[in-house]
């Protein structure tokens, strides 16, 4: 890839009176590349450019050398003063162990959807996932406050143990229920125009300093697990408030 780079960028021919490669040129021999040019900057150019130009200076032996200088690149960014984290010299073993885990080479494949869930869907649906559950969840006791049931509610003989429990346990399958309708919805939203291509591939090639070595598919199962944990985290604590506020809206 990095070769035809070269010859492409290389012919004069394929240049406009401008100085730019031309439309035609770029869309048929450098776009069919773009993702693993990109993956060459993000790996070999170390000035921070991310534009494909930055690779005139890249050469075939860096190429060849892909994999030593991205493991270079991880043991540089947990080594770096000022980025705002400073590791253990433990912590750095941690990670170096884990990061000669990860396979190679690399699988590449078509992953933008995957890219596109993780960056852009994840946090927004999450968010929006929260926000339906607050809703929900948050007349579950204070509803009866509000109203004065909860004088007959509470003196009822299980009003105080399982009707409580009733509570608790409605309010979990029914956050359940949002999680796993919220999250289907997205998939299908990002996957049915995208496609599921690329999702046996490296996380890498979407984080390319990542040294969890994990396939694609399994850091979106994990953000699902984790993500499922904080709202069942986020429902627990509006019951709580819902159980000691006199109305929903507080």
């Amino acid at each position: 890839t990095l070769r035809h780079y070269h010859t492409i960028y290389g012919d004069s021919a394929n240049y406009n009176s401008a100085g730019a490669l031309k439309d035609d040129v770029y869309l048929k021999e450098i776009m069919p590349y773009r993702r693993i040019l990109n993956l060459l900057v993000w790996v070999c150019v170390s000035d921070g450019l991310t534009d494909v130009s930055a690779l005139n200076n890249v050469t075939e032996e860096m190429a060849e050398g892909f994999y030593e200088i991205r493991r270079a690149n991880v043991r540089g960014l947990l080594d770096a003063e000022g980025s705002g984290e400073t590791f253990t010299q433990a912590e750095k073993d941690a990670a170096l162990a884990l990061d000669q885990q990860v396979c190679e080479p690399f699988t590449y494949d078509y992953t933008s959807g995957w890219r596109t869930l993780l960056t852009r869907g994840f946090p927004l649906s999450f968010l929006l996932i929260a926000l339906a559950v607050c809703v929900i969840i948050s007349p579950v006791f204070s509803w009866e406050y509000q109203t004065g049931a909860d004088a007959v509610v509470l003196s009822a003989k299980r009003g105080r143990s399982q009707a409580v429990l009733a509570k608790i346990t409605a309010g979990f399958l029914v956050t359940s229920q949002i999680y796993a309708l919220g999250v289907c919805t997205l998939l299908l939203c990002v996957l049915v125009p995208f496609g599921t291509g690329g999702w046996n591939c490296e996380f890498q090639l979407l984080s390319e300093t990542s040294f969890y070595g994990l396939k694609i598919w399994q850091v979106i199962l994990s953000g699902i697990v984790i993500n499922y944990i904080v709202i069942l985290s986020v429902m627990a604590f509006v019951m709580l408030l819902s159980a000691v506020c006199m109305t929903p809206f507080a």
